[in-house]
């Protein structure tokens, strides 16, 4: 803290002295040799903030007279206003209405870098606490700026400074304006400047043409080509998600059954239009991922499953299964039937066989029995394409023939047999694969039954003997006595 003593000269004779400025820690801006002239009184609320250079100054003096000019001069706010009006110090105002500003005058201006002070304000502030000494204390008792001391109740009143400089005031504009200001009528010289505008420019709302929409329609039905199953998946997972998360946060809740007294009766058009809502509305299927019904198979089961695939697709060509190649919505109801059909015949052949070789379909090799599996195609082929109620005319295709003309597999059992029924593997194919009760438990033991015919004379056989056994018995009970 450095403390400046000087005087303030306030007419060309008499002069307030013992004026005591207290600074703190900062760039000497008033010197000692500098002096104070009384300039006026002000209303230091039309004062200008931005023109202040030092913070506020502790005003201190240990002479009775310049406390009582201070006083007489800061506390004199009264005789030109209503004489009812309360005083400043007993108001919501924390300073006084007027102040006292004077001028510096010094010989050498402060450093480079800071404004330099050109005049001072004295005002008076309300303080709740004692006033403070100035640093060093001096001999004989300080006395403040102002004392007030008639009533205890009302705040003490102390003096504060502040430097101002007059230079802020006369700061330059700056060189050009953001906007420019307008010009007049007879400036012909100046030129429009036009002010660049900031951020993105707002989109277009221009309207799309027919021919835009079909190209972007061909751009998305041709990324759906290359990646057939990605947006299935997509789907699928996101609806699995949706209804799991639905279902765990219990955000389903079962559909209201309307009452009885809500229900009015339906008009035909009103009825008509509920059914086909109804027809065209989705029905609700369980969301799965795919990840659940994703199965792992063993390299082994993979091509088995393969090999009988490839079996079953060329069985069904030479039947004359085929699949309709066009896949547009103007397809006939026939053809749509016929790939139904060419599609439950292909998946229950293909479900027949591999569980019919379910034992050893994950185990070993099935290649070295292709015979066989041709055997078991064929024989599920024309259990499921042809009707078992259907009676086989005279002018049906002849046997051995499919009904496309073609001519099927033929196994050597199939080959050496004439009978009509299922044909059976040949003696080859049942020595490649050795009978024991593990492979019969499997299910590789195929047992061979009788055929037919052999059947129907077995019955006939069967029933001629025991017409034989019955009259035998019938005479012997003729001969018994007192028949």
């Amino acid at each position: 803290m450095r403390t400046w003593t000087g005087s303030l000269t306030h007419a060309k004779d008499r002069c307030v002295q013992d004026v005591q400025l207290s600074f703190p820690h900062g760039p000497d801006l008033l010197r000692p040799d500098a002096r104070l002239t009384f300039l006026s009184l002000v209303e230091t609320a039309l004062l200008p903030l931005h023109i202040r250079c030092s913070p506020y100054l502790d005003v201190q003096t240990s002479d009775a007279n310049t406390a009582d000019w201070f006083g007489a001069l800061l506390l004199s706010d009264q005789s030109q206003g209503d004489q009812h009006q309360r005083p400043w110090w007993q108001t919501h105002h924390p300073e006084s209405r007027l102040g006292i500003l004077a001028s510096i005058t010094q010989d050498r201006s402060p450093s480079a870098g800071t404004a330099a002070p050109s005049e001072i304000l004295f005002f008076a502030v309300k303080s709740t606490g004692p006033s403070c000494p100035p640093t060093p204390p001096r001999s004989s008792d300080s006395i403040d700026a102002v004392e007030h001391p008639t009533d205890p109740q009302e705040p003490h009143l102390r003096v504060k400074a502040v430097l101002l400089s007059s230079d802020l005031l006369k700061a330059q504009a700056p060189a050009q304006l953001t906007p420019p200001a307008s010009p007049a009528k007879s400036d012909d010289h100046v030129k429009a400047i036009f002010v660049p505008t900031y951020g993105d420019p707002l989109p277009s709302k221009k309207r799309r043409s027919l021919s835009d929409a079909f190209d972007e329609a061909t751009k998305r039905r041709r990324q759906a080509k290359k990646n057939p199953g990605a947006s299935t998946a997509a789907a699928a997972s996101s609806h699995s998600h949706t209804v799991a998360s639905s279902l765990s946060s219990g955000l389903i809740q079962p559909a209201s059954q309307p009452t009885t007294g809500d229900k009015k009766p339906l008009g035909r058009a009103s009825s008509l239009q509920l059914a086909k809502s109804r027809s065209q509305s989705p029905a609700p299927r369980p969301g799965t991922s795919l990840s659940e019904t994703k199965t792992t198979l063993n390299p082994t089961e993979q091509r088995n499953r393969d090999l009988i695939s490839r079996l079953t697709l060329a069985g069904m060509r030479l039947r004359g299964l085929h699949q309709t190649k066009s896949r547009s919505a103007q397809r006939s109801e026939q053809e749509k039937r016929a790939d139904e059909d060419f599609k439950l015949v292909y998946h229950n052949t293909l479900k027949a066989v591999s569980f019919a070789f379910r034992g050893t379909l994950a185990s070993m090799e099935l290649k070295s029995h292709t015979i066989l599996l041709q055997e078991k195609v064929e024989m599920m082929l024309h259990l499921f394409c042809s009707d078992p109620l259907v009676v086989v005319s005279a002018e049906s295709p002849q046997e051995g023939v499919t009904p496309s003309g073609r001519t099927p597999f033929k196994t050597p059992t199939m080959q050496h047999t004439h009978n009509v029924g299922f044909p059976f593997p040949a003696p080859a194919e049942k020595a490649a694969v050795p009978w024991s009760p593990a492979t019969a438990s499997r299910g590789l033991d195929l047992a061979i039954v009788k055929t037919s015919e052999a059947a129907c004379q077995e019955r006939k056989g069967e029933a001629r003997d025991l017409t034989t056994t019955n009259l035998k018995r019938k005479r012997e009970r003729e001969r018994e006595p007192g028949f």
